[in-house]
């Protein structure tokens, strides 16, 4: 039985980097051959300017986005938790984070967006999206009130304090995005780390990319 290929870009489909729809590999379902196609015919580049794009002409989306997700999360809890409690907190922060990632992704697929900016995209948002959540998360359960499982009104937000040393209190919800503080810079760093070590991937595919566009011209 022959090997399945990406339709787009021909490469091998492996359990590794198949995307499992539309036969796309996982590169091209987050850059897909339309956008690169749309980005080479707005704005013809040669290949010598495509391995020069430098990195830190994508490091203002990717802060963009760290800072986003984090206002979005810490608003959506601090609404969820005056409305009902904890655990509608974290439920209401994690509605929060979905538009916020969909938002993104949309504008990152803009055809004026260089698609390398959007591959360097992805491979930070993962770890980034994942450690930040789940940090503020454990930490938002482990300090806003609640009473055996049950959601509770709490009035303001800040009115719960935890003892943090003797005679010294802070509202739990600062030692909450505090922790969310935290978990973004260590997020972002794994992120940065990854996209480094994912850049001669995804340099390779928009090459890929780029030589069945001069080859469609």
């Amino acid at each position: 039985m022959a090997a399945k290929e990406c339709v787009d870009c021909g490469v091998t489909l492996t359990g590794w980097n198949s995307n499992f729809i539309g036969g796309r590999c996982i590169d091209c379902y987050r850059v897909p051959y339309a956008h690169a196609k749309a980005f080479f015919d707005r704005k013809p580049i040669s290949e010598q300017e495509l391995r020069n794009w430098k990195f830190s002409k994508s490091i203002m989306a990717l802060l963009a986005y760290a800072v986003f997700l984090f206002a979005c999360l810490a608003v959506g809890s601090l609404v969820g938790f005056g409305k009902g409690g904890t655990y509608l907190g974290i439920i209401y922060a994690f509605l929060t984070t979905l538009p916020a990632i969909l938002i993104f992704r949309l504008l990152m697929n803009i055809s004026t967006v260089h698609p390398l900016d959007t591959s360097r995209w992805y491979n930070f948002a993962f770890p980034y999206t994942i450690i930040l959540f789940f940090s503020f998360a454990i930490g938002y359960l482990g300090w806003m009130p609640m009473i055996a499982g049950r959601l509770i009104r709490a009035g303001s937000s800040l009115s719960h304090h935890v003892l943090i040393a003797p005679n010294v209190t802070v509202p739990a919800f600062y030692l909450v995005l505090l922790v969310g503080v935290a978990a973004a810079i260590i997020g972002a760093v794994l992120g940065l780390l990854n996209v480094a070590r994912q850049e001669a991937r995804s340099l390779d595919h928009l090459l890929v990319q780029y030589q069945r566009w001069q080859q469609g011209k």
